[in-house]
């Protein structure tokens, strides 16, 4: 089941994003990163202002039988400049515990009913330069097929750059 976010879901939701972005980003960003400067404790308050803040909207996917969250979205208006009509997903990440049981794929099918009910047309996800298993995805899985690369400024962490440039997929394959 995918619900709305609630307070009491904010460790479970730190958990996942931290487990989450450790195993996306393993071969992207240094272990340095993922394993020193990625900690559960340090997303809580993260995660509290993205539930309070209203910037997106924050679902789980809730495992029907043992109540379990297995995977998270974060869902709303897109937040770039060039595409204040488009619908974007902030954020997803599923344990990597419970991955290949279609919970990805069935966030990804709310994201769209979700942006599709609320009048959007256009629909915005992001795929670091280096992730290349989820590109492939996107493209196999009927998702997207163009991808177009957009500058961003880095993300400094002591002064390296994390990243340089990110993909977003917008255009809907048809």
């Amino acid at each position: 089941m995918i619900r709305k976010a609630t307070l009491a879901d904010i460790p479970r939701i730190a958990e996942i994003e931290t487990a989450g972005c450790r195993f996306a980003y393993k071969d992207i960003v240094s272990d340095e990163i993922l394993f020193r400067d990625t900690l559960v404790l340090e997303r809580i308050p993260i995660i509290s202002f993205w539930i309070h803040d209203g910037a997106f909207t924050v679902y789980v996917y809730e495992d029907d039988t043992n109540k379990v969250v297995k995977g998270i979205m974060g869902i709303g208006a897109c937040s770039d400049n060039d595409k204040l009509r488009a619908y974007e997903l902030h954020v997803l990440y599923v344990d990597p515990a419970f991955l290949r049981h279609g919970i990805g794929t069935n966030l990804l099918s709310y994201f769209e009913a979700s942006g599709k009910s609320a009048g959007f047309a256009e629909f915005v996800i992001w795929v670091l330069k280096g992730q290349r298993n989820r590109k492939r995805l996107l493209q196999q899985k009927r998702i997207y097929r163009r991808f177009f690369r957009k500058d961003l400024q880095a993300i400094q962490n002591g002064g390296n750059p994390v990243y340089k440039k990110m993909i977003r997929c917008n255009e809907r394959k048809k």
